[in-house]
């Protein structure tokens, strides 16, 4: 009993939060129940366990994620989550897409028969085109990021051209795979930084991104490097939001248009993912291009596949707004696109042709995006609307000397920042007296110019009147020992750059001072004396004008 005590008294407990809307839960032994009218969520390791109560009128919940597959959800809290109109999504380890639980949406059955005879009408080809026409026109924007030199790559109106002249289906796939193949090159050579630390330890085609093609599957499935890990978790999180949009405007995420009908896949889902995946590579992009990892925050399977490590799949999971956004208008305009085709109905009495031709004529809402609400507000408006914000993804990163992850998007941890600063200074130093020794090896000393005399001259004389008058006003001569031993030692504790606010002397001369190569003119000892009063608030005004200067912005 006493051993149980103690390992309870050690688990540390916080708090889960919604943002968004969006729940997130992961970890070890995740418990999901409703008690007494509450959904209670707790998740988390042994050592440090996040818990939540919702309320049914205040939560405010439209995603549960579930990232792994350890843990349990009752029949009871699946059915608060369905009356609150939250939907649930389950993500394993390793980046599957496990399950999508939705609340039903629109139910209209001339949609869905438009949907199912689309492949054979014409109406499946033209939507195919449009969707793949949107992915090529955002792939390219997003290249101008990509270190790729456009001379490599096809001009986009000939690939555009190719998509419009594809006339049956295979040929637009296989205009699809030209174009994603130039795209993929492109991204080959990006970069995965890794903490210094780290390089000796991870496998070498870690470093950058290399083909989208794994060497395990023969497919993007089963990476094998880091940014095709986290480029597939994102997929499998724009295929949940795809799935709920799409249940939502009233399709079956299973009748798909371009992708081939297999068994157990949502292949409707698939082709409007088609449109919206240059939205997640945009969000990998900007991951790897801001942040440094730590080799603890993946983990390479017997096998070579590349997994993440928590908290890197959480803090992807913060891409779900940003990419619920994205998908919404395309899920409406593929509704729109079906309602508008014509649909074989069945006629009106019994003589007439029971597979006659005529408009669907759907008056389709659009609960995803409210445009036609916007729309109808839009004449009445006096402001404009606000526009939607994203948070940023990962808000932590690696150090880049030790690994360490830190909070907030910094290069370096505190102690390693002390010593990189150091470092650059030393060599920032040593290269300007390199340069120096150059330029006047060949005769151009920028401290011998006529203009660099003049102004020499004119400091070195307002020095002498400055100690001149000083001396006349304390004839009492001061004592250069009581420097060294009453002032110099605090020194040690200021950079030279506080110094030099401090007392309006250059850096470099108060750097000498620090040393005890020089002891200042004793006009200059009242700042250092005054118990670092001036030091102090000199250091302290600084931070406030850069807080002044970060609101401003």
């Amino acid at each position: 009993m006493q051993r149980q005590a103690t390992a309870e008294s050690s688990t540390r407990t916080t708090q889960l939060r919604i943002r968004d809307g969006l729940l997130v839960v992961s970890g070890y032994g995740v418990r999901i129940n409703v008690d007494r009218g509450h959904l209670t969520v707790a998740d988390g390791f042994p050592d440090e366990r996040r818990t939540l109560r919702l309320s049914r009128g205040t939560a405010r919940l439209k995603r549960l994620v579930l990232l792994g597959h350890s843990g349990t959800i009752s029949l009871e809290a699946m059915r608060w989550l369905h009356d609150v109109g939250a939907a649930l999504v389950q993500i394993d380890a390793d980046g599957v897409l496990i399950t999508v639980s939705a609340p039903a949406g629109q139910d209209d059955p001339r949609l869905r028969r438009a949907q199912a005879i689309a492949p054979f009408n014409g109406v499946g080809l033209a939507l195919a085109r449009e969707l793949i026409r949107l992915k090529v026109e955002r792939q390219w924007e997003l290249l101008d990021r990509l270190p790729v030199e456009a001379t490599t790559l096809p001009e986009l109106p000939m690939v555009l051209s190719d998509v419009e002249r594809a006339s049956t289906v295979p040929a637009l796939r296989l205009t699809e795979a030209h174009a994603a193949k130039a795209y993929w090159a492109a991204w080959t050579p990006v970069s995965v930084r890794f903490a210094k630390i780290d390089l000796p330890r991870i496998p070498e085609h870690w470093g950058r991104a290399g083909a989208r093609v794994s060497a395990i599957s023969g497919s993007p499935r089963k990476a094998t490097n880091p940014a095709n890990a986290i480029l597939n978790y994102l997929y499998a999180i724009l295929e949940a939001e795809t799935r709920i949009a799409l249940l939502t405007v009233g399709l079956d995420p299973g009748l798909g248009v371009l992708h081939a009908d297999l068994t157990a896949r949502d292949s409707l889902a698939l082709d409007v993912m088609e449109a919206v995946r240059p939205e997640a590579d945009a969000v990998a992009l900007d991951l790897l291009q801001r942040r440094t990892f730590s080799r603890h925050e993946f983990y390479e399977m017997p096998d070579g596949t590349c997994r993440l490590v928590a908290p890197l799949p959480q803090q992807l999971a913060v891409a779900v707004p940003r990419l619920r956004r994205a998908v919404a208008p395309v899920a409406e305009l593929v509704a729109r696109r079906l309602a508008e085709s014509p649909t074989p109905t069945v006629g009106s009495s019994p003589h007439a042709n029971p597979m006659v031709v005529r408009p669907a004529r759907l008056t389709l809402p659009t609960p995803l995006t409210q445009s036609n609400r916007r729309a109808a507000l839009d004449a009445v408006r006096v402001q404009p609307p606000p526009k939607p914000r994203s948070r940023p993804l990962a808000n932590n990163s690696a150090c880049l000397a030790c690994g360490q992850v830190i909070a907030g998007h910094h290069t370096y941890c505190d102690e390693c920042r002390a010593e990189h600063n150091e470092q650059s200074a030393q060599q920032f130093g040593a290269a300007a007296v390199e340069r120096l020794r150059a330029r006047r090896a060949v005769g151009e000393d920028p401290t011998a110019t006529p203009q660099a005399r003049a102004k020499q001259g004119r400091t070195n004389s307002a020095n002498r009147a400055a100690e001149a008058a000083w001396d006349r006003l304390h004839p009492d001569k001061l004592d250069a020992a009581a420097f060294v031993v009453e002032i110099l030692p605090a020194l040690q504790a200021r950079s030279a750059h506080a110094l030099s606010r401090a007392t309006g002397l250059s850096v470099g001369y108060c750097s000498r001072i620090k040393r005890g190569e020089l002891v200042p003119h004793p006009r200059h000892w009242d700042p250092f004396r005054q118990g670092w009063s001036s030091i102090a608030q000199a250091t302290d005004d600084l931070q406030q004008d850069f807080a002044d200067s970060v609101v401003q912005v």
